[in-house]
């Protein structure tokens, strides 16, 4: 059930203390977006001053009857609108409802839509020729947990989905991708290889580098025909089950850098500590900086980040050791990264989301 009336959404989250993998997106006005579980519930809050207060939630997700509602994904497409989409199980589904206007004072929602992606594990990309990409998986885990080789006629692996007339329509632009790894969550970035004549971008194709979770750790898998196909994975080494990849831009398109928030303590046996790096090339395969973001003797989960102005934000969930969870919010630049410490005079470090 999508719920929006203020007054029924307070029925649902009055007690909901303990809350769970975050997502997070910004409008094109700057309002930022966070979405969270709790319970069997999911729900959406906004913020108009950059993280340091959040309002009411403004929409929920509440279901019954044996079904589990998860893992939600904000994004905002390239026309404004907010796209607020959860997972259900079982029958593993996508359901989705879209806001046209995200910058609105007052959020309008169309109807709850069902995509038939299987588990969407990462927000989508905009591709070069305009088209949406949506990455879906089939994970070993979930075909463990029910005894089968397939789910809704999928086999493990990763696949993509296109709509080229901005969400009406969808069809499966990839190959799935599937071997013996055992797929827990992706995340993608696009690079473009460009050239530059006399001054002039210009686009030659768009390449894709996909990270998966994987059993033992981040793998990597490139897939250079637009995520028509994909090429066997190899070990990225960077390590750490919860670590996320930002697909924003910072700076301008030739000089693009990617953020990897990651966890560095990995190799020490389970301590989870994230830390944020900036790439130091256009590949997003070497990286600088690191700014931890919570003290290690905090257990840590789920991190997700967005950009906007130059400024990184980055959620997690995180215990609040006594048996709860919290979602706390970093704000932080590269320039905070690169000294090592918090420099920058709007930027702040694990601060608790209230609302």
């Amino acid at each position: 059930m999508f719920v929006c009336d203020v007054k029924d959404i307070e029925k649902f989250t009055a007690n909901s203390n303990d809350r769970k993998n975050p997502s997070l997106t910004f409008s094109n006005g700057g309002k930022l977006f966070l979405s969270v579980q709790t319970e069997n519930t999911v729900l959406i809050t906004r913020s108009c001053d950059s993280g340091n207060s959040w309002s009411a939630p403004l929409a929920a997700v509440v279901l019954n009857g044996g079904e589990t509602v998860f893992d939600s994904r904000l994004w905002v497409d390239p026309d404004n609108r907010l796209w607020f989409m959860w997972s259900v199980i079982p029958n593993n589904r996508v359901e989705c409802a879209i806001c046209a206007d995200a910058d609105s004072e007052k959020l309008v929602w169309g109807e709850v839509r069902t995509l038939d992606f299987g588990l969407m594990l990462s927000r989508p990309l905009v591709s070069i020729d305009g088209s949406y990409l949506f990455l879906s998986g089939v994970t070993k885990r979930e075909l463990d947990a029910r005894d089968a080789s397939v789910i809704n006629g999928k086999d493990k692996g990763l696949y993509v989905y296109e709509t080229r007339d901005k969400g009406e329509t969808f069809t499966l632009r990839s190959k799935p991708f599937a071997n013996n790894v055992t797929f827990e969550a992706f995340t993608a970035i696009e690079k473009i290889i460009q050239s530059r004549p006399n001054g002039v971008d210009i686009v030659n194709k768009s390449f894709y580098t996909v990270y998966a979770q994987v059993s033992y750790g981040i793998a990597k898998l490139v897939s250079p025909d637009g995520g028509v196909g994909f090429r066997a994975e190899n070990d990225s080494t960077f390590g750490s089950y919860y670590s996320q990849f930002d697909a924003s831009t910072i700076g301008p398109l030739l000089d693009k850098k990617f953020v990897l928030v990651n966890n560095m303590h990995f190799a020490e046996g389970g301590k989870m500590c994230f830390c944020a790096l900036f790439s130091v090339n256009t590949r997003g395969d070497s990286y600088q900086g690191v700014l931890e973001l919570e003290s290690p003797d905090i257990k840590v989960f789920y991190p997700d980040i967005a950009i906007f102005d130059g400024a990184v934000y980055v959620a997690y969930e995180r215990e609040d050791g006594q048996g709860m969870r919290d979602i706390a919010l970093s704000r932080f630049t590269e320039h905070d990264a690169l000294a090592f410490e918090v420099v920058d005079s709007n930027s702040y470090l694990s601060k608790k989301v209230t609302f």
